[in-house]
């Protein structure tokens, strides 16, 4: 829902973006700091998809959490493998490895705590790496290139994309799953599924062993794939309206600063407090060059160096 939300209010603003800028990126120092926030969020990603389980909590929690570092896993070293395909030289790109790897813990959010065997986590872990990658190196891009919408936080291509592949591991599990499988904890773990009869023998027994199961909606293994099919539907929905909204108000002249001027788009001066001594330094690939970004004389700047 959040990339399609940002791409609409893009979308309503589009005739005031360029086509981009230096300061859009972010510095290479920058990436190399980030990068500790990744192994942060990598390493208690499990704690995200495992916490709000109650359903059989202690099993379907730690069910949650090995399946979690096994899609990490594997969207690890599918990024890694995916960043050295798609860049120059075959070399690693620090956005691939800051945001990528992670995309294996988004996707597999719906299915933790399902009985989806190891070689499910690490499958859906593997795509979600994958896609994600492929969204920062190609698709990114050309969005930018032929809308003109910028994701400067790559949103669409960790969140966006491997939720939806995500969603649809869930309905590929939900046309698998089985009593035979899941034994008790079927009905616990999905209630809508559980005999709409409350007089059920198996129910009331189940009821008697002390499992908190009640009478569901009596629904089939297609019918609970259909439900996550209408979820996933639901959530776009809202991020479409959610994204239109938010664009005409993006619009409204009592909140633009900018005042038409689409040379203060990526500047910092128009909403921040900048310092007089304020200077960018932008890398080009074979010479590096200095840039006059605050109010100091260009050649003043050049002699700090």
């Amino acid at each position: 829902s959040e990339p399609i939300s940002a791409w609409l209010s893009f979308v309503l603003d589009k005739s005031r973006a360029r086509k981009g800028d230096t300061k859009e990126g972010s510095a290479y120092y920058s990436d190399l700091l980030a990068l500790i926030g990744t192994i942060f969020l990598w390493m208690y990603w499990p704690s995200f998809n495992s916490g709000l389980l109650t359903a059989g909590a202690g099993t379907t929690r730690h069910r949650a959490i090995v399946n979690t570092y096994y899609s990490l896993t594997a969207s690890v070293l599918a990024s890694f493998f995916l960043s050295q395909l798609t860049t120059k030289k075959g070399k690693f790109d620090m956005v691939h490895v800051q945001n990528a790897t992670l995309a294996g813990g988004v996707a597999v959010g719906n299915t933790a705590d399902f009985m989806i065997e190891p070689w499910g986590a690490l499958l859906v872990g593997t795509v979600a790496g994958a896609v994600s990658v492929i969204g920062y190196a190609f698709i990114q891009p050309a969005i930018q290139r032929k809308w003109k919408i910028h994701d400067t936080c790559g949103v669409h291509n960790l969140h966006g994309m491997p939720g939806i592949v995500g969603a649809v591991g869930a309905m590929t599990a939900f046309v698998t799953i089985s009593t035979m499988r899941y034994g008790e904890s079927l009905w616990e773990m999905f209630p809508a599924m559980a005999p709409t009869n409350a007089s059920d023998y198996q129910l009331i027994q189940l009821q008697k062993l002390g499992w908190d199961v009640e009478a569901g909606d009596g629904r089939s293994r297609s019918e609970q794939a259909l439900f996550q099919l209408a979820a996933l539907g639901s959530t776009l929905g809202l991020a479409i309206v959610g994204g239109v909204l938010t664009g005409f108000c993006a619009l409204l002249p009592c909140l633009d600063r900018l005042e038409n001027d689409d040379d203060m788009l990526f500047e910092d001066e128009q909403s921040w407090v900048v310092p007089n001594e304020f200077i960018a330094v932008s890398v080009n690939e074979n010479v590096g060059s200095i840039q006059q970004r605050g109010k100091r004389p260009v050649a003043d700047i050049e002699e700090d160096f």
